[in-house]
C-alpha cells in the first residue's frame, strides 16, 4: 500500500488494504513523467485585468495541490530530455499516491493516472501531441488535442524547455505561452475571491469581460481566451486501464472480537478510526476469475484486495453500487505484477464465499493461511449486490495503535488508553519472540463497483526483438545494444548486469544513491530497479545499512560494495531472495 496509507489506513490494512513490505519490491511498475507544479494566466482576455489574472492563478495553484496535472513524453530515446527527433507528448490528471502534494516538486513523486484520461475504446491518451521533438532540450509537440471542461482544443502546438537539476536523473521543464481557454461552465463553479461575492463569472460580468472563444463549435461563445505558462519537475507515472472491472468497496468495518473487541470503549474508539478510514482510504475487493456475474455459484475464484482512490473523490456515493475507483498501483507486487493480497482457490456457493487461505501484510508483517468468507445478496438494482463477511481473525500492530490519538475525553495514544485498561498486545506477528499486536475479529460489508487496475503502460510503436540482428523500432540500436534490451535474458546470460550501490541506475555511485534509497525506504520514493543494487552491504536484504554502508564507503574510508562493486556484472551471491529485474545504467 502507498505510503500515505501508512497512518490512517493501518487499520484498514488489516482486513486486506495492505501495506507493502520494502523488501517484496523487486522493479518500480513506474516510468518517467513530469508534474506540473506551477500554472499560471499570461494573457488572453483572463489575463487583460490585473484583478482577474490574480484571481484565477490563485485558483490554479490551489487545483494543482489537489488535482495534479500530469506529463508523459512517450517513445523516449534520450533520458536526459536533450534531443530526440521523434516523441509523443501526453497529458493527464491523476492522484498522488502518497497524498501529500508537498512532496510533489522533489522529483521523485508517484502518480497514477486518471483513466479518464485515456479513449475508453482505444486505451490512447485522450490529451495527446505527437509528431514532436527534442533539440537542445527545446521540446516542440504537436499539432494535437487537449480537452478542456470536456471540449477538445485542437491543433495545439505545445512548447517548453527542459533543464536538469542538481538530482541525478531528474529534470524541471518551463513552457512557452500557450495558448488555451477556460470555459464558462468550469468558472461558473468557483466562488470568486476575497472580497467580491459571488462566482468567478459573476466577478468577470462586473469587470465587463465575457467569453471570447466558440470551443464546441456551435456558434456561440461559451469560453474566454486565456494564455497559460506551466513548468514542472520529474515524478513517476503510473498508468490505469480501461475497461473498468466489477469490484467491490467496503462500506462498514468493525471490530467485535479478540483482545480489541474485550472492552466497549475501547472497541468504541476503534470503530470509529475505522469509520473514518473508510471515507478517506476507500477498501476494495475484486472476486477475480468470476464466471458468474451474479456472485452466486462458481468452483474457482480468487479473492483480491486493495487500496486505491476514488475517482469523483466523493465518498457519500460509495454505497450507490456503481461508484469508480483506481487500484493503488503499489498493492500489485512489482516483478510480476500480480496482486499482493490474493486469496485463491475459492468458490461461491448460494452467495457463500470461501476464499484461501492466503496472505495479507500489516504494517509490512505477512499474516498467513488467512481464510475469507463472505455472503452476497442481490440488491433492488440491475448488477449491484451487497456482500457482509463473516468475522474474520487479524490483528492490528502497537507501533499503528501508537500513532493514533485516543478519542475523547481520554489523553495520549490509543496505546496509552490500551494500557490504561490492562489492555497489552497478545500476538507475535513477525515471531520474534515478542508480542507486538493486539488480537482482533473483525467483519466488513459493501456493494459492487467499478474498479479500475493500473500499472506498467502500454508498448508504444514498434518493439525491439532482442534476438534478430535488426533494429525493430528504429532507434539506431540492435538487440542487445538498445537499452529496451536491458532486461532480456538473450542479453543477460548468467543474469542481469549491475551495478552494486547504483540504487538509481543512473549508472554511477554517489550521494544521490542514498538519497534514493532512504527516500524508498521512508519517504514512498521510487522503488530500485536492481533490488540487488540497492543491497549495498550484499547481506541479502535492503534497509538502513545499505544507505549507512554506502555513505561510509563515499565519506568516510568505508569498504567498497561488494562484487561487482562498480563495474557492470551478475550477482556472485546469487542465493538471497533479492533480484535485479533490470540492468542499472549502463550495464
Amino acid at each position: 500500500m502507498s505510503l500515505r496509507t501508512l497512518g490512517a489506513l493501518a487499520a484498514l490494512s488489516v482486513t486486506f488494504s495492505l501495506l507493502l513490505p520494502a523488501t517484496l519490491i523487486a522493479q518500480t511498475t513506474s516510468r518517467p513523467g513530469f508534474v506540473a507544479t506551477s500554472e499560471v494566466v499570461t494573457g488572453g482576455i483572463l489575463g487583460s485585468n490585473p484583478t482577474i489574472a490574480a484571481g484565477l492563478n490563485d485558483l490554479l495553484a490551489a487545483r494543482l495541490l489537489t488535482s495534479p496535472f500530469l506529463l508523459e513524453v512517450a517513445d523516449l530515446d534520450d533520458p536526459t530530455y536533450q534531443n530526440d527527433d521523434n516523441i509523443t507528448l501526453n497529458a493527464f490528471g491523476g492522484f498522488d499516491v502518497d497524498g501529500d502534494s508537498s512532496n510533489n516538486g522533489s522529483g521523485t513523486n508517484l502518480f497514477v493516472i486518471d483513466p479518464t484520461g485515456f479513449d475508453s475504446g482505444t486505451g490512447e491518451p485522450i490529451s495527446s501531441f505527437p509528431d514532436g521533438t527534442l533539440v537542445d532540450g527545446h521540446l516542440v509537440a504537436g499539432p494535437g488535442t487537449i480537452v478542456v471542461g470536456g471540449i477538445p482544443l485542437n491543433d495545439l502546438t505545445v512548447e517548453a524547455d527542459f533543464t536538469a537539476t542538481g538530482l541525478t536523473g531528474i529534470y524541471e521543464f518551463q513552457s512557452t505561452p500557450t495558448l488555451a481557454f477556460l470555459t464558462q461552465a468550469f468558472l461558473a463553479t468557483q466562488p470568486a475571491p476575497a472580497p467580491f461575492a459571488g462566482t468567478l463569472v459573476d466577478l468577470l460580468n462586473t469587470f465587463n469581460i465575457f467569453p471570447d472563444t466558440d470551443a464546441d463549435n456551435d456558434g456561440v461563445n461559451e469560453s474566454y481566451s486565456a494564455v497559460f505558462e506551466f513548468g514542472g519537475i520529474s515524478c513517476q507515472l503510473n498508468y490505469s486501464y480501461h475497461p473498468g472491472v466489477g469490484g467491490l468497496v467496503a462500506t462498514s468495518q468493525v471490530v467485535t472480537g479478540g483482545i480489541l473487541g474485550s472492552n466497549p470503549t475501547i472497541q468504541s474508539g476503534l470503530n470509529d478510526l475505522l469509520a473514518s478510514n473508510l471515507v478517506n482510504f476507500p477498501f476494495l475487493l475484486e472476486v477475480a476469475d468470476l464466471d458468474d456475474p451474479t456472485y452466486t455459484n462458481d468452483d474457482d475464484i480468487t479473492l483480491n484486495a486493495f487500496g486505491g482512490f476514488d475517482m469523483d473523490e466523493d465518498a457519500t456515493n460509495n454505497g450507490d453500487g456503481y461508484n469508480e475507483f483506481v487500484i493503488d498501483p503499489l498493492d500489485y507486487d512489482q516483478s510480476t505484477g500480480v496482486p499482493i493480497s490474493s486469496f485463491p482457490g475459492g468458490t461461491l456457493t448460494d452467495g457463500h464465499l470461501i476464499a484461501g487461505p492466503g496472505t495479507i501484510y500489516v504494517s509490512g508483517i505477512p499474516l498467513n493461511g488467512l481464510t475469507v468468507e463472505a455472503d452476497f445478496t442481490p440488491t433492488g438494482l440491475t448488477g449491484v449486490y451487497e456482500f457482509q463477511s463473516t468475522p474474520t481473525s487479524a490483528f492490528l500492530t502497537q507501533a499503528f495503535l501508537a500513532t493514533q490519538p485516543a478519542p475523547a475525553p481520554f489523553a495520549g495514544t490509543l496505546v496509552d488508553l490500551l494500557n490504561t485498561f490492562n489492555i497489552f498486545p497478545d500476538i507475535d506477528a513477525d515471531n520474534d519472540g515478542v508480542n507486538e499486536s493486539y488480537s482482533a475479529i473483525f467483519e466488513f460489508g459493501g456493494i459492487t463497483c467499478v474498479l479500475y487496475h493500473s500499472g506498467l503502460p502500454p508498448a508504444t510503436g514498434p518493439v525491439e526483438d532482442c534476438t534478430n540482428g535488426v533494429d525493430d523500432d528504429g532507434d539506431m540500436l540492435v538487440d542487445c545494444n538498445d537499452p529496451d534490451c536491458a532486461s532480456d535474458p538473450a542479453c543477460n546470460v548468467g543474469g542481469i548486469q549491475f551495478r552494486r550501490g547504483d540504487v538509481n541506475a543512473d549508472g554511477s555511485i554517489n550521494i544521490g544513491d542514498a538519497v534514493s534509497l532512504l527516500g524508498f525506504l521512508f519517504s514512498g520514493g521510487v522503488a530500485p530497479v536492481c533490488d540487488d543494487a540497492a543491497d549495498v552491504n550484499d547481506d541479502g536484504s535492503m534497509n538502513i545499512g545499505d544507505a549507512v554502508y554506502e555513505l561510509g564507503f563515499l565519506f568516510s574510508g568505508g569498504l567498497a560494495p561488494p562484487p561487482p562493486g562498480d563495474t557492470c556484472g551478475i550477482d556472485p551471491t546469487d542465493t538471497d531472495p533479492l533480484d535485479c529485474a533490470s540492468a542499472t545504467g549502463g550495464c
